[in-house]
């Protein structure tokens, strides 16, 4: 089908010259060449499991026009310990795209608390259940990297005692899942808490590993009109 066909071809080059962008910015913001930058951008893991494709360039500018975490005046306000870190960051310059493109689809996983709840989970503690939940992929995951996905992904946060860590708007009982299933201590009693991405997720990292074709991406879905006003009605 012709029409099919000039679609298809349409949205590859699309795609290729959005990564040719998101290497180019990468490659300057850490300090690396073009050839290991674009190796990361064009990796099987920054391809986005449970939503859109990562943007680099969005990463980039997550640090400069946050409004908690953004640039103040020129100086950095996240570094790798945290909130107003001592040092800035620490870049391997051969991984850092393709770890905060995981901790993003990890972040995606969790519903976001809706407007006006209370923003429970700690930033400390998400990364440490990060850490856990994508070995052997990611096995080391600093407090800043995890802020930095969480607002790049546009979560809801807020400082926590005037120290490093911040306070991340999603679901207490959905990470308290994930926390006990990657503990292997504790397992969770019952799956009513379970993450509506977390096997999609998990099955797509395993593919990955094994060195698999990963087909298919997982959607958060919509809220159900019906449902709401049943339940306000």
């Amino acid at each position: 089908m012709p029409g099919l066909e000039i679609e298809m071809n349409s949205n590859n080059s699309d795609r290729d010259r959005k990564i040719k962008q998101d290497t180019r910015a990468w490659a300057e913001f850490v300090g690396t060449n073009y050839t290991t930058a674009l190796r990361q951008a064009e990796s099987p893991l920054v391809q986005g499991f449970l939503g859109e494709r990562v943007s680099a360039r969005q990463l980039i500018n997550t640090l400069n026009d946050h409004p908690l975490i953004g640039a103040d005046e020129g100086e950095f306000v996240l570094g790798e310990a945290g909130y107003y870190a001592d040092t800035s960051w620490s870049f391997s310059r051969v991984r850092d795209f393709i770890e905060l493109a995981l901790l993003i689809d990890f972040l995606r996983m969790f519903t976001p608390v809706a407007p006006g709840e209370t923003h429970a989970v700690s930033s400390y503690s998400l990364k440490h259940t990060a850490e856990k939940f994508l070995r052997p992929h990611c096995s080391y995951v600093s407090n800043g990297r995890l802020i930095w996905a969480a607002a790049a992904l546009g979560l809801p946060m807020v400082e926590q005692d005037g120290g490093l860590n911040l306070l991340i708007g999603v679901s207490e009982r959905e990470h308290d899942y994930v926390r006990r299933m990657v503990d292997g201590n504790t397992k969770p009693q019952g799956h009513q808490h379970r993450p509506d991405g977390l096997t999609h997720l998990q099955t797509a990292l395993e593919q990955c590993a094994a060195g698999e074709l990963v087909l298919g991406r997982w959607e958060r879905p919509e809220p159900s009109t019906e449902i709401f006003r049943s339940t306000t009605g």
